[in-house]
């Protein structure tokens, strides 16, 4: 049968020092967790959009490169499209439709603010070819591959 209380000197130091080293190790932790609930806060209180917004897909097919980027709530106008240097960047801002409706904010889950996303592209492409579909606040960038040459930056027009 297994003793549940010590009934030693050394018994008695050691599950002290075991009940000490889990505590601390549990304060670390619960210190830790609170360092990041504070890093979120900052970051949702200062109207930054996340840094990986838009969402995006990539998908190579054997003639061309597919890029999806998801922009939700965002109308045509919201963002621009540029592609240059095997880089494909998509930037703009997405605003509140609710500021000003009323001072009590009761849930404020979406983000809203200015945003740039770059995403190196795996293959060359032939960049002045670049064709771009804005729908249902989905974008699908659509790239012809092509042989190496120059990468001079062009924007892309959104139809």
């Amino acid at each position: 049968m297994q003793k549940i209380i010590p009934t030693s000197i050394p018994e008695v130091k050691s599950s002290l020092e075991a009940l000490k080293n889990a505590f601390t190790s549990s304060l670390h932790q619960l210190v830790a967790k609170g360092n990041e609930l504070q890093q979120v806060a900052e970051h949702l209180m200062s109207g930054a959009v996340a840094r990986d917004f838009p969402r995006c897909d990539m998908v190579e097919g054997s003639g061309e490169l597919f890029v999806l980027f998801e922009l939700p709530g965002l109308a045509r106008e919201d963002f621009q499209l540029e592609i240059g240097g095997g880089l494909l960047t998509v930037r703009g801002e997405k605003k509140s439709r609710l500021q000003g409706r009323g001072a009590v904010i009761h849930l404020g889950e979406c983000l809203y603010g200015a945003f740039e996303r770059t995403v190196s592209l795996p293959v060359r492409v032939a960049e002045d070819k670049a064709a771009a579909e804005f729908t249902a606040g989905v974008l699908i960038v659509t790239l012809p591959k092509a042989e190496a040459g120059d990468r001079p930056r062009h924007p892309i027009p959104i139809r």
